[in-house]
């Protein structure tokens, strides 16, 4: 009898195994990283080359975060997650920040407040309120637009909801070099037996997960 049982766990544990997703994970170093923070304050500033992004709003200063990574082959995915390694938490989430794909080319090195390009759809998202933590943010509507079409992968930008400044928080770019870990990545799931190349999704760029 126990021997039966053995088998019978034994079969379920390879069959929830088996189901579940396979993922893969994009992670950019500085020299393939595309990330930059833009500020109001600053309106003809760059920040694209800084270890430290400035996710929506500074003290009292409207503020935008671009990341964007390659376009990569693929049908479809089940899920995506964005991550980022947050050094310095919201002091407050009264109003939270808005998310949303990119609406147009945009380049590291140049992109500033009077030259960005604008965003297509957006939604609400929570600020982070834990620092030396990873936060992960679902994008799976917005990679799925890029996979049928509906969009070209521009990246997604992260914008302040009208909060006061304090609403502003820290997070790690990829030209982070003393803990390569802890740079931005994204997640894509898909399900088992589908045949996904790593090499064929591209890289992660960014102005700004795990």
């Amino acid at each position: 009898m126990r021997s039966t049982i053995l088998i019978i766990l034994s079969a379920l544990l390879f069959l929830a195994g088996s189901a579940a997703a396979d993922y893969v994970k994009l992670q950019p170093d500085p020299s393939t990283g595309k990330d930059a923070f833009i500020n109001i304050g600053d309106p003809d500033g760059n920040y694209g080359d800084n270890v430290n992004l400035c996710v929506a709003s500074p003290a009292n200063s409207a503020g935008c975060t671009f990341i964007a990574l390659d376009n990569y082959f693929g049908n479809t995915c089940d899920d995506a997650y964005l991550w980022f390694y947050v050094e310095t938490p919201a002091d407050q989430d009264d109003t939270g920040l808005l998310m949303g794909a990119v609406d147009g080319d945009w380049q590291e090195t140049t992109i500033i407040w009077n030259n960005m390009p604008g965003v297509h759809d957006s939604e609400s998202i929570s600020y982070p309120t834990q620092g030396y933590n990873w936060w992960g943010i679902n994008v799976q509507p917005i990679v799925e637009d890029w996979l049928n079409g509906t969009y070209d992968n521009d990246g997604f930008c992260f914008f302040d909801n009208s909060g006061p400044g304090t609403e502003g928080a820290q997070v790690y770019s990829s030209d982070l070099s003393n803990d390569p870990d802890l740079r931005p990545c994204l997640k894509l799931y898909y399900s088992p037996g589908t045949e996904v190349e790593e090499s064929s999704w591209g890289s992660i760029k960014t102005s700004e997960t795990h």
